[in-house]
């Protein structure tokens, strides 16, 4: 993969899902890494959440989670992601 900055990267995606929630993790194995290292955005039907971890050994971090109003943007973009993967 060749990074909009034009370095290359390696990374891996993983997308797991079924008919009430889904969950797509995107990691960058080799190259720049922007903000996160490992990126996992979730839903179901009540609360959707994104975590992330700025290495790949580091610690997770809660970086979004989202009930009510919040939950159905964040919700809509991790469909989106996993479309697009």
């Amino acid at each position: 993969l060749i990074h909009s900055t034009g370095k290359k990267m390696l990374h891996r995606t993983e997308i797991k899902q079924n008919n009430e929630c889904g969950m797509i993790m995107y990691e960058v194995l080799e190259g720049d890494v922007g903000r996160l290292a490992v990126e996992l955005k979730a839903y179901n039907s009540k609360y959707s959440f994104m975590l992330g971890r700025r290495t790949l050994e580091g610690e997770w971090l809660v970086v979004r989670y989202g009930v009510e109003a919040d939950q159905a943007a964040l919700r809509q973009e991790t469909r989106e992601s996993i479309d697009a993967a």
